[in-house]
């Protein structure tokens, strides 16, 4: 069961659905989700925060067997010919842009939590070559939605075959690759100096 804790419309919806910021309260709301179901419940947790990981850990600890990171964000588009907002409303709203975003939680999030947790990436995977950079952050799996959506589902196909042939060419797995990334950042203090 994906159960999704981090949708952006808490704020916007108030009393339908809630966006989870506070850790305690990640932690007790799957605690009785887990408790109440006997499948394993990934638990998925928005990017809203100053501390993502922070998030992931107390999913965890509420008994989430995976953790999905990063949810949308809520923002708001005016549409110049109406003057209005589109669709009158808020929206969640994610895209390519967010692949850095992600891509950093997943690094952060792995640190935090160690290299066996299972991490799922979101928001920002667009195609194969999101998907590995999202592996090489530390994302044990990569879920790919709203591409299909504007691209059809040939898009997932596209993607495997990316993922499969960049794999081939190094003659690595998916696990050698979860990850490589993540464990090489290096602190900006520790950076060498380059004048010029």
């Amino acid at each position: 069961l994906e159960f999704n804790i981090g949708t952006p419309y808490g704020d916007e919806a108030s009393g339908v659905v809630t966006t989870e910021r506070a850790t305690a309260r990640v932690t007790e709301v799957l605690q009785a989700v887990c408790g109440a179901v006997d499948i394993p419940v990934w638990a998925k947790i928005t990017g809203q925060s100053e501390n993502v990981a922070a998030l992931a850990r107390a999913a965890r600890d509420g008994g989430a067997e995976a953790v999905v990171l990063m949810g949308r964000f809520l923002g708001m588009i005016p549409e110049l010919d109406t003057q209005a907002p589109l669709l009158s409303t808020n929206l969640g709203t994610g895209g390519g842009w967010a692949l850095p975003m992600t891509c950093f939680w997943l690094a952060k999030s792995r640190k935090a939590l160690g290299k066996k947790v299972p991490l799922i990436g979101m928001n920002g995977a667009r195609n194969g070559k999101d998907a590995i950079r999202m592996l090489l952050a530390g994302a044990h799996a990569v879920e790919i939605s709203s591409a299909v959506f504007t691209n059809g589902f040939g898009v997932l196909s596209e993607a495997v075959e990316t993922v499969e042939k960049y794999l081939s060419d190094r003659g690595q797995s998916p696990a050698d690759i979860i990850g490589r990334a993540a464990d090489q950042i290096v602190p900006f203090s520790d950076m060498p100096k380059r004048p010029k």
